[in-house]
């Protein structure tokens, strides 16, 4: 399948200026590991993040990966980086997730299996940061 190629008013880079300089951290690879973001056609590595979503507030992060399935595929993550709790979500392969604010409820879809239909589930949460049963303290 050939590479998608960007339309010439989208800028992928994002806002750039004079002022705005790229800022390394080490020293850069030969050849970078992560996919293109317009790549389409190819499967996710194993146990790599699929989907994240910062919350409204910016005190949450909910991060989806490719774990196996008896592997947590759903996270949520502090804004210090704490990992507050994770969970499984069936069937498999988690592509998009989104967190509310206070990170009390979340939406994720994820992707066809033969356990359901021939389309998309999505998956809706709420209620698991306080006093949660999925808590990785528990």
């Amino acid at each position: 399948m050939p590479p998608v190629e960007a339309e010439p008013w989208v800028d992928l880079r994002g806002p750039h200026s004079a002022a705005t300089q790229p800022v390394r951290i080490g020293t850069p690879l030969a050849q970078s590991n992560v996919p293109s973001a317009l790549r389409q056609g190819m499967f996710l590595a194993p146990q790599s993040v699929s989907a994240l979503d910062i919350s409204g507030d910016d005190r949450f992060i909910a991060v989806t990966t490719m774990a196996f399935r008896h592997d947590r595929n759903l996270w949520l993550i502090s804004a210090e980086g704490k990992l507050l709790w994770g969970r499984y979500l069936s069937p498999w392969a988690p592509f998009e997730v989104a967190v509310l604010p206070g990170g009390r409820a979340f939406g994720v879809g994820l992707a066809y299996s033969g356990l359901t239909a021939p389309y998309p589930t999505i998956s809706l949460l709420e209620g698991l940061v306080e006093g949660s049963q999925q808590s990785l303290e528990k």
